[in-house]
């Protein structure tokens, strides 16, 4: 008799659907890797802005032996005093009701999994206060960094404390974000590091094609945060120079048709190709297989967890971060790398600071394993001797008479 897999509930704040396709593809990964060890239902709530809807309209699905309920309903389009409590009140509301329809369609859930806080799990404490279900926390969300520094309002740390210390478990993609996380006095006993999934069938390094020039963008094509038209405005230049590359723009987003729009005013179309949203990992492997022969990409995408040892060449962009910048060079320059692996670093006079602070990690690192490995050789070593630190004591019934 075979033993029943568990039953877990995965609720995310973000997750792919039908007005962004590929919002919280990271968290949908993961539920289809979880799939393969236990039964994993999604429940996502989403509100419309701006768009009028009589009712709530729900849309059910499986895919990839993954459970996926997605709910839309009329979100409010204005913040005025109380509109989050109101927003949050709704989003509870469709979250509860989601929950009650799953659990009369399968058997009960035995592990509630929140990914993104703190709405997410403001519902699983509640849950757990109703039934005694527990929770984990699995977060992704930057804005603990420094850099990004949008962990604001009093009442929102008061109850994201809370709920972090009812959780079972916290996971984060990070240590960087692990630590930004607890300088806000996010704390807890079973706090644990797991990097985003990655398909390793996909990611796996073979021949090399050289005889075409191809970059490659992956994004979810929002211009504020990627500056697709920064990239844009390179690749016109780079134009100027030379005419053998193609440039591959793969995604869609809110900016898709106006980066589109963009990119013919430059008059790019020989250099250009905009393929929309590639549902596969089709993207992935051509890189992998060397058909892709350059990638652009982040750390948080391209930096943990990657084998990429068909390539030599890296070019970085610094930022404060020694972790990203440490990890994305071994996905490189690791056991199976044959070649001279070149790094490239390109900064500006305006961050010299932030090329400090990186440096000054990375010297501490290696002084930090330097000692690491000397303390590990002091524990190894074995002392043969025998040290005899008491005196000898002989019975009186022993002694010679004198």
């Amino acid at each position: 008799m075979t033993e029943e897999k568990l039953r877990i509930l995965f609720v995310s704040r973000w997750y792919p659907h039908k007005e962004d396709p590929m919002e919280g593809l990271f968290v949908q990964r993961h539920a289809q890797a979880v799939s393969n060890y236990a039964n994993v239902s999604v429940l996502y709530a989403h509100p419309i802005i701006n768009k009028k809807i009589l009712s709530p309209r729900w849309e059910f699905s499986t895919f990839r032996d993954v459970d996926e309920l997605r709910i839309y309903y009329s979100g409010l389009s204005r913040n005025f005093p109380g509109s989050q409590i109101i927003k949050a009140s709704q989003y509870l509301f469709h979250l509860i009701a989601g929950y009650l329809w799953l659990q009369k369609r399968t058997k009960r859930f035995k592990l509630v999994h929140v990914n993104i806080l703190t709405r997410t799990a403001i519902f699983a404490s509640v849950l757990k206060n109703l039934t005694g279900l527990p929770y984990l926390i699995t977060e992704h969300w930057s804005r603990y960094l420094p850099i990004t520094n949008t962990y604001r309002g009093i009442l929102r740390k008061i109850v994201t404390r809370y709920v972090v210390r009812r959780a079972g478990a916290i996971t984060v993609v990070t240590e960087n974000l692990k630590n930004a996380m607890q300088r806000h006095g996010l704390h807890h006993k079973r706090f644990y590091i797991i990097p985003n999934v990655v398909d390793t069938n996909i990611f796996t390094p073979t021949f090399l094609n050289h005889s075409s020039k191809k970059l490659l963008h992956v994004s979810c094509f929002e211009d504020k945060s990627k500056n697709i038209s920064g990239l844009l405005r390179a690749t016109q230049k780079l134009s100027h120079l030379r005419n053998d590359f193609e440039l591959v723009l793969v995604g869609d987003g809110q900016d898709f048709q106006k980066i589109k729009e963009y990119s013919q005013n430059l008059h790019l179309e020989a250099y250009v190709t905009f393929t929309g949203l590639i549902e596969k990992e089709e993207k992935l492997a051509a890189f992998s297989t060397g058909q892709l022969r350059v990638l652009i990409t982040k750390p948080k995408i391209g930096a943990f967890g990657l084998n990429w040892q068909h390539c030599n060449h890296m070019t970085f962009f610094p930022s404060h971060s020694f972790e990203q910048y440490y990890q994305g060079v071994r996905r490189c320059w690791r056991f199976g790398q044959k070649r001279p692996v070149k790094i490239d670093i390109v900064t500006s006079e305006g961050e010299l600071g932030v090329m400090k602070n990186l440096q000054r990690k990375a010297a501490q690192a290696d002084k930090m394993f330097t000692i690491l490995v000397a303390e590990m050789q002091n524990e190894l070593k074995i002392d043969r001797s025998t040290q005899y630190t008491k005196k000898t004591e002989v019975p009186t019934w022993l002694a010679t008479d004198k």
